[in-house]
């Protein structure tokens, strides 16, 4: 039986015009990597009528496609069907099952059997992937080849995009590939899967809305795509948005979605053509999508604010440079402002004179937020502040906008002000006084974790972390004898009892145990590192190839949980800053802890205090001479009450001053014996000085 002799059933058949554009786009790549292959006259034919076979091609898509044979009972469910110059193919084009055969059908057709290989590679790749492949196996690229893709990017620049149906109609009508749009033909067609679904999710939501006694849809009207007004609820007029669910995921793409959504009162329903439509609320979908934090960083400045102030000079409220700052710098210009009436900061403007200045532009080399963000975590506590690049004519600037506080902001608890265009120390207030705090403590319960010896691999080990068990060990005999903690309210957990599930799961009575007047002291050596999005902790039993899914999540087990707790007052030591592993005293792995998410908690509850081993990008070492982290070493020393240093009138251990102990004492020694940078790090509230233990020994002699 030949192919031409079945005939073919379909649904919903449309011409595929974006599998016809792609093997427009292809087909001169095509062209010449077969050229530098073969060069047999059937070959050499076949290329010269390549072109013309591409024209005559008809390319169908249905959203089913089915093949019976006259005179017997046969039907059965296909991808593709190919008759003469007819080509069908199930919707999207460009899913696995169509691509199985899609280049082998499509050779035979150009009479280039054999070449299958090379067509399913390129019709799977993107240009630029295209192009790299061809350099990495030396096959030129023509100029008029190149060409081509000039003027598509020439032109896809040129359209004014504003919805799905621009970017369709550039697609279609001006055969202008998707990825020119930032999508890749996946997506395209993913998205135009989904477009043909809408009228059917927007039916079904208004029948499912008519028999909800709240809803009355006597009038509605469907004012956009996938937009109904008209409708009213308990009342009120209300503005719903329909979306088809299918592969269970909401893909909202029209600029009218995201408006509706914004500016009036609307609701977002989805439906997948089988179950009962339901209403996507806000909580849902932060608690579907994993999101716990929603970053505001769009600047509020209008055009004409912005040009007066590429135009002011330099003064108490402005401040700009060519290039951006260091981040101590940065931090100081915005303390200042925020200590004084507010401000803008600058980069990408320069000042030729005192009442004239050249926009210079910012280049994107300039990592201007990672710089910002670091400003930003130097000051307690956080002021206002938002930033973003801004486009001034053909030139991007980076704006930073500080809002005056009701607190004062300092820097390494100094109070910057703002004098003329200076940022200057305010007088009399180089070391700002904060408030001592003696909270009242019935009970101090502790944990302890540590991990020095990880699960044995043969392959991909993590590598140890030396000394964690007697840093554990060391701890704890410090709980005891200077913190007055009940061995019994002390949970330690060290090396292969430290796995996953008992670390999620096993604290959670605990937790829910702890009182206002309850401390918790929350201690951690291993190894730890974020992921982009949050802090994680190693378990014993962490695989270095998949993270993640091993290690635990601090917000988890930590963070989350003291929030919901009653608990007030907290002390977090962590020794698990980490960078890279280099060498057997060095204590990382992976990448850096960061505390952005630490400083949340301290925002929130002013009574706790966390510590970290070292600053981001550094590593926590541990000395052979010690035998013990060095951080540790000296954490432990410190609270012992065996520094004056850290005592507040003879008699308070305060977090404030441990915090700067730590600083000095860890940098100084790390450096002496190893050779290596090693800052301590701490996150507290400024407005309070926490007290930590009190020396209840009346008379201590301290060396020196």
């Amino acid at each position: 039986m030949k192919q031409s002799e079945f005939e073919l059933v379909h649904s919903q058949e449309e011409v595929c015009s974006s599998l016809k554009n792609q093997l427009e786009i292809i087909i001169p790549y095509f062209k010449i990597w077969i050229e530098n292959e073969e060069s047999d006259a059937n070959t050499r034919d076949s290329l010269e009528n390549l072109q013309e076979k591409i024209e005559a091609l008809e390319i169908f898509q249905a959203e089913e496609l089915k093949i019976t044979y006259k005179g017997i009972d046969f039907i059965k469910s296909v991808n593709i069907h190919f008759n003469e110059t007819s080509l069908y193919v199930t919707n999207p084009w460009n899913a696995n099952t169509v691509l199985l055969k899609l280049s082998e059908v499509l050779c035979r057709y150009f009479n280039l059997v054999g070449h299958d290989k090379k067509l399913d590679f390129l019709l799977r790749s993107t240009d630029d992937e295209i192009q790299k492949y061809f350099m990495q196996e030396e096959l030129q690229i023509p100029e008029e080849v190149l060409e081509i893709r000039r003027n598509f990017e020439a032109e896809a620049k040129n359209q004014k995009i504003n919805s799905f149906a621009d970017i369709e109609t550039a697609i279609n009508e001006k055969k202008i590939s998707p990825e020119f749009f930032h999508l890749s033909r996946p997506d395209y067609g993913r998205l135009k899967y989904i477009q043909q679904r809408i009228p059917r999710a927007v039916t079904n939501v208004i029948e499912h809305l008519k028999e909800l006694p709240e809803y009355d849809c006597s009038h509605f009207y469907k004012i956009a795509e996938s937009i109904i007004g008209g409708i009213t609820k308990n009342g009120n007029e209300i503005t719903v948005v329909a979306r088809p669910s299918d592969n269970d995921e909401v893909l909202i793409f029209y600029t009218s979605e995201f408006d509706v959504l914004e500016y009036v009162d609307a609701e977002l329903w989805y439906e997948d053509g089988i179950n009962i439509p339901k209403q996507i609320t806000l909580g849902q979908l932060l608690k579907k999508t994993g999101i716990n934090r929603i970053p505001i960083k769009n600047i509020d400045i209008d055009d004409s604010e912005l040009e007066t102030l590429l135009n002011d000079p330099k003064s108490e409220v402005l401040d700009f440079n060519a290039v951006p700052y260091v981040p101590q710098k940065i931090a100081k210009i915005i303390s200042s402002f925020a200590n004084t009436n507010g401000g803008t900061l600058i980069f990408g403007l320069k000042e030729n004179l005192p009442t004239s200045n050249e926009i210079v532009g910012l280049s994107t080399d300039f990592q201007v937020v990672e710089i910002t963000k670091k400003a930003i975590s130097l000051l307690s506590p956080i002021p206002k502040v938002t930033y973003d690049r801004l486009k001034s004519g053909e030139k991007s600037i980076f704006v930073i906008k500080t809002e005056k506080s009701d607190n004062n902001i300092l820097l390494e608890n100094q109070k910057y002000i703002r004098e003329e265009f200076n940022s200057v120390l305010e007088e009399k207030t180089s070391e700002y006084k904060t408030k001592l705090n003696i909270s009242k403590i019935n009970k101090t319960i502790a944990i302890i974790i540590a991990i020095e010896n990880y699960a044995p691999r043969q392959e991909n080990q993590i590598s140890n972390v030396k000394y964690a068990f007697n840093d554990a060990l060391k701890f704890k005999e410090m709980l005891i004898k200077s913190m007055n903690v009940d061995e019994n309210d002390i949970h330690m957990i060290t090396n292969d009892k430290a796995l996953k599930s008992t670390l999620e799961y096993d604290f959670n009575s605990l937790f829910y145990s702890l009182t206002e007047e309850d401390r918790l002291v929350f201690y951690y050596v291993g190894h730890g590192f974020h992921n982009g999005i949050t802090n994680y902790l190693s378990t014993y039993d962490m695989h270095q190839c998949n993270i993640a899914e091993t290690a635990v999540s601090l917000r988890k087990i930590l963070l989350d949980p003291l929030r919901k707790s009653k608990c007030k007052n907290a002390l977090i030591f962590i020794d698990a800053c980490a960078q890279s592993f280099r060498d057997e005293n060095e204590r990382s792995q992976i990448t850096d802890i960061n505390d952005e998410e630490l400083k949340l908690l301290t925002n929130e509850f002013p009574y706790y205090a966390t510590f970290l081993s070292c600053q981001p990008g550094q590593s926590s070492y541990s000395s052979d001479i010690l035998n013990n982290g060095i951080w540790t070493h000296h954490l432990v020393k410190a609270i012992s009450g065996d520094v004056s240093e850290v005592l507040r009138s003879n008699k308070y251990i305060t977090d404030r001053l441990l915090k700067d102990y730590l600083s000095s004492s860890v940098s100084i020694y790390t450096k002496v014996e190893l050779g290596y940078n090693q800052n301590p790090k701490a996150i507290l509230d400024s407005s309070y000085e926490n007290i930590i233990v009190e020396i209840k020994i009346k008379m201590k002699i301290f060396n020196t």
